[in-house]
């Protein structure tokens, strides 16, 4: 089987956990032919009638089997592209992989999105009903989930134990800037950082942006440089948006998860399924339920809390990396190709 995968990158290289696996799958010999093109970022560097030629020409001499296509955000229409690749490769089974959620009045889709939804054979999304019912009603043949996940280059490897702080909570307080309302999730995440600010001082940090005047936070850290932070406090939290998505949550939890420590969240439906097995992570429905069980899991001790900790990062390697989740996308698309 021959792959051809369409990354969504700002830098070329960035999606460093599917380009890595599925190199990988090709020196296995799972997969026979592995290539590459950031339509995104060629379009912005290149311009879009350019960036088509070059993609098109790139999957009619690669004759692939199975075309990714991920996170298409690009300000243009673009109906009647993917068509043009399945002409140029006829028999190719071509997904496109989001993981993010949206709904279809509050956070919206691009239009170029919603055409190659259109034209794909299936959508692979992180989270189950409305979600699932957007990607219907735009048109998608079929919707598939997959969750969401980390990589093992950039996160997994830290093993720093000084500890700075109680807890540490990575993400913005956003709004829907159209509506001035906040985001789903985003009033409560306020609120949760409110409570634990109020409880620990200092003790409590917060990275992101956005928040009122009266949050403290420590400033915006780099993507892969949350495990770094992670690791200097004793329990890590998190309040995702869209918490009426069954099954969605945002990949700072298995962020959170593989840095080494018990990590406190909202519940969404189908959490319970997902994370039946794990250790150390535990799910809230009030903000005023996280900081209780936050309370209660800082009463134990650093080693009873690193052993807690040191399950949830096993288990994220053995169930929530790129290593794990992609390969199974892939294998799926193998077998819709084939029915």
């Amino acid at each position: 089987m021959k792959l051809f995968y369409v990354p969504n990158e700002a830098i070329e290289g960035d999606q460093l956990g599917p380009h890595t696996v599925f190199k990988r799958m090709v020196a296995q010999g799972e997969l026979s032919d592995y290539q590459a093109y950031p339509l995104n970022l060629r379009i912005e560097q290149l311009g879009l009638e350019t960036a088509q030629a070059q993609i098109l020409a790139q999957i009619q001499q690669q004759q692939p089997d199975l075309i990714v296509i991920s996170k298409f955000t690009v300000p243009h229409q673009v109906k009647g592209m993917v068509k043009a690749w399945r002409q140029a490769a006829p028999g190719s089974f071509i997904a496109y992989h989001d993981g993010d959620p949206y709904g279809l009045l509050l956070v919206r889709l691009p239009g170029s999105a919603k055409d190659v939804i259109r034209e794909v054979d299936a959508v692979f999304t992180v989270g189950l009903g409305q979600q699932r019912e957007l990607f219907q009603f735009l048109g998608a043949r079929r919707v598939e989930y997959t969750p969401s996940w980390t990589d093992t280059i950039r996160f997994g490897h830290d093993t720093s134990t000084t500890k700075e702080c109680d807890v540490v909570l990575f993400g913005r307080y956003s709004q829907i800037r159209r509506l001035k309302i906040p985001f789903p999730g985003a009033a409560q995440r306020l609120q949760l950082v409110r409570l634990l600010q109020k409880e620990y001082g200092e003790g409590m940090r917060v990275y992101g942006g956005g928040y009122p005047e009266d949050v403290k936070t420590f400033g915006v850290v780099p993507y892969a440089e949350q495990e770094r932070e992670n690791r200097k406090a004793r329990v890590t939290v998190s309040w995702n948006h869209f918490p009426k998505t069954p099954y969605y949550y945002s990949d700072r939890l298995p962020i959170a998860l593989i840095s080494g420590m018990p990590h406190v969240t909202n519940a969404f439906p189908g959490h319970a399924q997902v994370f039946a097995d794990c250790p150390g992570v535990y799910f809230a429905q009030t903000p005023a339920e996280a900081q209780r069980i936050i309370k209660e899991l800082l009463q134990k001790s650093d080693a009873e809390l690193a052993a807690e900790g040191e399950g949830a990062r096993q288990w994220v390697f053995k169930n929530l990396t790129a290593d794990v989740v992609m390969p199974r996308v892939i294998r799926r698309m193998i077998q819709l190709r084939s029915a």
